[in-house]
């Protein structure tokens, strides 16, 4: 009897200690992921952004055409592809800046279509897009195949030849009878045949500004100021980041749908003077009549979002694009793991949601002037890491 209350007593305390541990392990994982959340100073620092020009060249001297490009991407080779979007233009340069061909162009033929806004170049071929047709074609602008898609999907980015991501938005018909325009925004997972396979995010207010004035409904929304669902896809790791910009916390999930954690920081959103609101109506408004300004400057809001984009760079950290009074953007920099490396400030008259960051650790700057188009390549300087290279 008394080996039977020993074991009994044994096999308790180790029941005991098993549960203990459990609560443990979970405690830590809670624990790890509240300090993920409420991160405020930057690891490695807040610095300005160090840019060294590599390269320069004005695409329209050898092809007018390009005159009104606004999307540049580079592929493993280092060609260039610039993006006149209204056109379905896509114009080919050589790593030297010497125009190759098009690949796209206006139509609703194969190889052709009616608006190109997203380009990715892979090994075998450029998948090319817009909020309602899917193409790939090969290095020549033939076509491999071109999908039609039912419903308007923005933004959308490629898998591969079988899946993509996307955007879209519901309709609340009961708000809708209230509130012209009042949409819910979500994105997934759907396959080349629009089955949608996976559906990660719902948003509750996709922040679109309506007004009515006596000329009708009109509806706007601007990037930092209204509230939406911002989301990247990191396609090297196959992991999807994504948060709502009315709080400071990224969630990170694989493409399964499963979620790998969430990362953040503590911050304070910025609010707006009756100033800071005029100013920035008179950027946005500018060309409306007195009538609809003023209706869309009566329902700006008084604060700023907390971030108004996510974008993960080719080396697979991730960039929080965190808006000023003026709706420009510093950075903020995280690693993989939702770690907080660097507050970046952008160059001296470059603002960086005008950059566009390649592969190679390189980034371009694409702009359009009285004198022509021009493309300028720099080099990173500083910080050295971040936008090339492993994870340290």
């Amino acid at each position: 009897m008394k080996k039977i209350s020993v074991l009994f007593i044994i096999l308790f305390t180790l029941f005991l200690f098993s549960c203990k541990s459990k609560t443990t392990k979970k405690n830590v994982k809670k624990t790890a992921e509240n300090n993920l959340l409420k991160q405020t100073i930057p690891q490695k620092g807040e610095i300005k952004l160090e840019l060294e020009k590599v390269l320069s060249f004005d695409p329209s001297k050898t092809n007018l055409e390009a005159l009104g490009a606004k999307i540049v991407e580079k592929d493993i080779e280092g060609n260039y592809y610039f993006v006149v979007p209204e056109k379905a233009l896509v114009l080919k340069y050589s790593r030297e800046g010497k125009f190759i061909g098009k690949i796209c162009k206006y139509g609703l033929g194969p190889g052709e279509m009616r608006y190109v806004d997203y380009i990715k170049p892979v090994e075998d071929g450029i998948f090319l897009s817009n909020s309602r047709e899917i193409m790939k074609v090969d290095e020549k602008g033939e076509s491999i195949f071109k999908k039609n898609l039912k419903q308007i999907y923005s933004p959308l980015d490629i898998v591969d030849d079988k899946r993509y991501l996307a955007s879209f938005y519901e309709i609340d018909k009961k708000e809708e009878k209230e509130k012209p325009f009042s949409y819910k925004k979500a994105f997934g997972l759907f396959d080349m045949n629009e089955h949608l396979i996976k559906k990660y995010a719902n948003s509750k207010d996709v922040g679109m500004i309506t007004v009515k004035t006596t000329k009708g409904v009109f509806s706007i929304s601007i990037a930092g100021l209204n509230p939406s669902l911002e989301w990247s896809y990191d396609s090297k790791n196959d992991v999807i980041y994504y948060g709502f910009t009315n709080k400071y916390k990224i969630f990170a999930i694989q493409l399964d749908g499963k979620e790998k954690f969430s990362f953040g920081k503590v911050s304070k959103r910025i609010s707006l003077s009756r100033n800071d609101r005029e100013r920035i109506g008179k950027t946005f408004f500018r060309g409306l009549d007195k009538e609809l300004r003023r209706a869309f400057l009566k329902e700006l809001p008084d604060r700023l979002m907390s971030f108004s984009k996510i974008r993960v760079l080719p080396s697979g950290y991730i960039a929080i694009f965190v808006p000023n009074k003026n709706l420009s953007s510093s950075l903020d920099i995280f690693d993989n793991k939702g770690n907080y490396l660097y507050h970046l400030n952008p160059p001296e008259g470059i603002g960086f949601v005008e950059l566009k960051f390649f592969s190679n650790g390189h980034i371009g700057y694409l702009k359009e002037t009285d004198e022509g188009l021009f493309f300028i390549e720099y080099r990173v300087k500083k910080p050295e890491g971040i936008f090339y290279g492993k994870y340290k």
